[in-house]
């Protein structure tokens, strides 16, 4: 059975996906799958590539959570944690 564990949470903003990254890589953990949410996939006007790009190029196995509505993402984090 998988299990949904925080061990340790980053409190930043305004940092690039490398700077995060990097901080994660430094951790030597078995991240696993690298999970964004579902806006992850859209290109930045700036750069051309989307958050899933950036980390995918970073070497991060990278899937994207679907659209849903709020009702369902509540009721899915619900179910997740119970």
């Amino acid at each position: 059975m998988s299990q949904i564990r925080v061990v340790e949470y980053i409190e930043d903003s305004h940092k690039t996906l490398d700077h995060y990254s990097a901080e994660l890589k430094n951790k030597k953990w078995n991240w696993g799958t690298i999970w964004l949410p579902h806006d992850g996939q859209h290109k930045d006007y700036k750069s051309g590539k989307s958050a899933e790009q950036i980390m995918r190029d970073l070497g991060w196995d990278v899937r994207i959570i679907p659209n849903q509505s709020i009702e369902a993402g509540i009721r899915n984090a619900r179910r997740g944690f119970a």
